[in-house]
């Protein structure tokens, strides 16, 4: 079963800038899929004129999430 959130996104905290090496800390809040089952949940980064990091060969973040109905 496949979920996506094209264009789902959130800026970058406070306009920083990452240098090679360090790490960053951000939110994304997401809505649940109505229909239970497994899922990969992707999230990639789009730097502005250079496209998507994982379009420069770069990994894209996977988590895997189980969406389960409510009791």
């Amino acid at each position: 079963m496949q979920f996506n959130f094209t264009h789902a996104g959130t800026d970058f905290p406070n306009e920083k800038t990452v240098k090679s090496g360090q790490t960053v800390t951000f939110s994304l809040t997401i809505t649940a899929p109505q229909a239970p089952g497994a899922y990969d949940l992707y999230c990639d980064m789009y730097k502005e004129g250079a496209g998507w990091f994982r379009q420069q060969n770069n990994i894209e973040w996977k988590m895997e999430i189980d969406v389960q109905t409510e009791n």
